[in-house]
């Protein structure tokens, strides 16, 4: 048996280079968090996503940037999440980032798991959907401008 320390680190040298170019140069906001959702580290896209980096936040818990009305649902979904009950989870939130302005926000997690439960960390993918959101709402207005219209021409050939 031949030892192979040498090619073995390098190989692990390898793929952490890889993970942390992937990591660091994710279109998508990333961040890893602890079992109690404490944001461990992020990418910068996380960090200009909520206009600010990661050590100006003033709490460091991914909850913070949740409405209040939505605190225990993401919460509980978190738990249930790192206490292996599902797999992942998605929400949609609003966020007022530091110059004022409103996002919309698509936050999806998952885990990754460890070799022991303390070693067990989520990963948060965070994506601005503010146009989506607002193109989708264009398009419902200008279906009910169009009903409203049909529905007048309508009414205006039924008196004729």
């Amino acid at each position: 048996m031949s030892l192979r320390i040498p090619q073995d680190i390098e190989a692990l040298r390898g793929r952490e280079a890889r993970f942390r170019t992937i990591f660091e140069e994710a279109f998508p906001g990333v961040a890893l968090m602890d079992s109690d959702a404490h944001i461990m580290g992020s990418n910068l896209h996380f960090q200009e996503i909520l206009g600010h980096r990661l050590e100006e936040l003033p709490i460091k818990v991914f909850t913070a940037f949740t409405r209040p009305e939505d605190v225990s649902r993401c919460q509980r979904m978190y738990r249930e999440l790192v206490d292996g009950q599902r797999p992942s989870f998605q929400v949609e939130i609003p966020y007022m980032n530091r110059d004022g302005r409103v996002l919309s926000l698509r936050l999806s997690f998952s885990t990754l798991m460890g070799a022991r439960v303390e070693e067990q960390i989520a990963v948060c993918m965070l994506e601005d959907i503010t146009d989506q959101k607002r193109a989708e709402k264009d398009i419902r207005d200008e279906q009910l401008r169009s009903f409203v219209l049909e529905m007048s021409l309508t009414e205006e050939q039924e008196r004729r």
